[in-house]
């Protein structure tokens, strides 16, 4: 299961939407055998908010060239971070 680029409009933020549309999201993942939800972002703002709600930080893919091809090209870039979250 994939999913790309969520955001909340600026109206809608701090309602809670962001929150439930994500456990929406893991609820799916999880019920379809899914045990891992894995994402980027390179903004502040959004890293402390996944952190908020469970997901850890974890950089050690990056530079790893035997990572995916998403790993290394954000590596590169030098500004994404990678969050992880164990569905249970």
């Amino acid at each position: 299961m994939e999913g790309w680029e969520s955001f909340v409009r600026e109206s809608h933020r701090r309602t809670g939407t962001g929150a439930r549309l994500l456990a929406a999201f893991e609820l799916s993942a999880s019920g379809k055998g899914c045990t891992l939800i894995s994402l980027m972002t390179g903004n502040p703002a959004n890293i402390r908010y996944y952190e908020k709600l469970g997901y850890a930080r974890d950089d050690s893919r990056l530079g790893d060239p035997e990572a995916e091809p998403v790993y290394r090209y954000y590596a590169e870039k030098k500004h994404a971070v990678f969050l992880f979250k164990t569905l249970t």
